[in-house]
């Protein structure tokens, strides 16, 4: 009987691994993300698996792999808001830049540009 009862309490912590695992994974994603977007989007994949498997997880049967996974995951939006401000501060500059260029005049430039 009692061997039963830990199998079962082992099956019901398996979203807690994998929420950690896939918690660890999206972090890693979304700091290599930086460099390769593409990378980044697969970390903001796996960072809402990871919010879903903790979940999961939680309202089964609270455990420390799934609050780990859970802390991950917040960490990983964290990472991907600064990631998608600091990109969109930079596409911002560049078409201004690139809207300076056009004009010959600076202060025809500086009118029509707003920044």
């Amino acid at each position: 009987m009692e061997a039963k009862f830990k199998m079962a309490k082992k099956q019901e912590d398996k979203f807690g691994l994998v929420s950690l695992i896939l918690g660890i994974v999206s972090v890693l994603f979304m700091l290599i993300g930086f460099a390769v977007s593409f990378v980044g989007f697969f970390g903001f994949i796996l960072m809402i698996l990871t919010f879903i498997f903790s979940g999961i997880q939680l309202k089964r049967n609270k455990n420390n792999f799934a609050m780990a996974g859970l802390i991950l995951a917040f960490i990983a939006l964290v990472i991907f808001l600064f990631d998608a401000t600091f990109t969109a501060s930079v596409a911002r500059d560049i078409a201004y830049e690139k809207c300076l260029n056009q004009y010959d005049d600076p202060t025809i430039a500086q009118f029509v540009c707003k920044k």
